[in-house]
C-alpha cells in the first residue's frame, strides 16, 4: 500500500555484471524514488516488465548484496562485513532500501542475519547476550583462537598488541582468557552498530523500520535463517497447473509423458544439490529452475499469494505447421504470464527433454 504507483523507478541494466550495473543505476536514479514502483528492463531484450523482470532484478541484487556486504555461516546467519569505505559511501543505506524494496514489491526476503543483528534493527540497541557464536570476522575469530589455545603467558604476551587494539584494558594471563575473548567478541560486534545504524535508516523507506519495531516477532522470519519455507519440488509440482489435451487422446499421452520427464528432471537437480553435484559444471537447481520460468527464486511471502502461485505449463504440438521441417525448439516462458510452453515433438525421450531444459535454461 506504500508504493507510489504515481510514476515509475526505471532501472536499465545488462545482465553481465548486473549486480555492480545494478548498484551504480539504483544510486544515480534521480527521475523518482524507490518508493515508486519499480520498473527493470534489460538491455538488449524486448521484455516489458510486468512484475517477473523486476522480481528477478531484486532476486539477483539481494542474492549480490549478501555476498558483497555480509559475511559469516549462512545457518546461523551473517553479520555486515566491517568496511569504513562502504560506511563512508553510505552503501549499507542502499542495501537497507534494497531490502525494504525487496520485501514491499515481491522479491526474496533478506532472511540471512544474526538474530542480534535483527534485534538491533528492530529497536536500535544491542542485544545484551552477545555470544561469541555471533562474531562472524574472519580476524577476529582467528585472534579468539589464538587467545584459547594459548598454553603459556608468553603467547599471550606476543598477542597482547592485537588484544589492546580490541579495546581490552584488563591484565593479560591465562586466566583471564575468557574475559580476554569476551572482550574481542564484543569490539567486533560493537563496532558494526554505526554500519547497522546506516542499515536501519535505509529500512525507513516504506516505514519498515517502524513495523520491525512493533511486529519483531512475526517479521523475525524475513531476515533471520532457518524460518521461511525453501523451494524445492514438492512445492514446484504442487504449482504446476497443465493444460491436458483430451483424455485418452495420443496428445494427452505425450503430455503426460512430458510432465513425467519434468518430475524426474527436478527431483534429479534436488537429489545433486544434496549429494554436492551439480550436473556437469552448470550451476543448475530447483532454485533457478523456478527463477527462470517466474522470475524469482523464492517462495511468495504472503500466504494468500502462495496458495494461489501456480505455474501454467502449455504443450505445442504444432511447431511443425508452423517452422517447416527443423530440428529442434526449445521451451518457451512466459515469466509475467507464469507460463511455459513445451515443444512435444523434440522432448520424445527422457534424455531429450534433459538436455533440450538444460540448454534452455543456460542459455536462456
Amino acid at each position: 500500500q506504500k508504493v507510489d504507483t504515481s510514476r515509475s523507478f526505471n532501472i536499465n541494466v545488462t545482465r553481465e555484471d548486473l549486480f555492480q550495473r545494478g548498484l551504480k543505476q539504483w544510486a544515480r536514479q534521480k527521475q523518482a524514488s524507490p518508493k515508486n514502483l519499480l520498473r527493470v528492463s534489460f538491455i538488449g531484450e524486448n521484455g516489458i516488465d510486468q512484475g517477473a523482470l523486476r522480481k528477478e532484478f531484486l532476486t539477483e541484487m539481494v542474492c549480490g548484496i549478501e555476498a558483497r556486504f555480509f559475511e559469516g555461516d549462512g545457518e546461523r546467519g551473517k553479520n555486515p562485513k566491517y568496511s569504513i569505505c562502504d560506511y563512508q559511501d553510505n552503501s549499507f543505506k542502499l542495501v537497507g532500501r534494497f531490502f525494504a524494496t525487496s520485501l514491499v514489491q515481491g522479491g526474496p526476503a533478506p532472511n540471512f542475519l544474526t538474530r542480534w543483528c535483527y534485534h538491533f534493527l528492530c529497536h536500535g540497541e544491542m542485544d545484551k547476550d552477545v555470544g561469541v557464536l555471533k562474531v562472524t570476522d574472519q580476524d577476529i575469530k582467528n585472534l579468539m583462537t589464538e587467545v584459547e589455545n594459548a598454553e603459556g603467558g608468553e603467547r599471550l604476551i606476543d598477542l597482547s598488541d592485537a588484544i589492546v587494539a580490541c579495546g581490552y584494558t584488563g591484565p593479560i594471563n591465562v586466566d583471564q582468557k575468557k574475559a580476554i575473548t569476551d572482550a574481542i567478541a564484543l569490539h567486533a560486534l560493537v563496532r558494526l552498530i554505526p554500519i547497522l545504524s546506516q542499515l536501519r535508516e535505509g529500512l525507513r523507506l516504506y516505514g519498515l523500520d517502524e513495523v520491525l519495531a512493533q511486529h519483531t516477532q512475526m517479521c523475525q522470519q524475513l531476515f533471520v535463517p532457518g524460518h521461511l519455507q525453501e523451494v524445492n519440488v514438492d512445492f514446484l509440482l504442487l504449482a504446476l497447473s497443465p493444460d491436458f489435451s483430451e483424455e485418452g487422446s495420443v496428445r494427452r499421452q505425450r503430455e503426460m509423458r512430458i510432465i513425467h520427464f519434468l518430475q524426474d528432471f527436478l527431483q534429479k537437480l534436488e537429489d545433486r544439490a544434496v549429494h554436492g553435484t551439480n550436473g556437469g559444471g552448470k550451476r543448475l537447481s530447483v532454485r533457478s529452475f523456478l527463477q527462470w520460468v517466474t522470475g524469482q527464486a523464492h517462495v511468495p511471502l504472503i500466504e494468500s499469494k502462495r496458495e494461489a502461485f501456480k505455474i501454467t505449463v502449455n504443450f505445442d504440438h504444432d511447431c511443425d505447421s508452423r517452422y517447416g521441417a527443423h530440428s529442434l525448439c526449445y521451451p518457451i516462458v512466459n515469466a509475467c504470464a507464469v507460463a511455459i510452453t513445451f515443444p512435444t515433438r523434440h522432448l520424445a525421450t527422457s534424455q531429450e527433454f534433459e538436455n533440450n531444459l538444460t540448454e534452455a535454461i543456460c542459455g536462456g
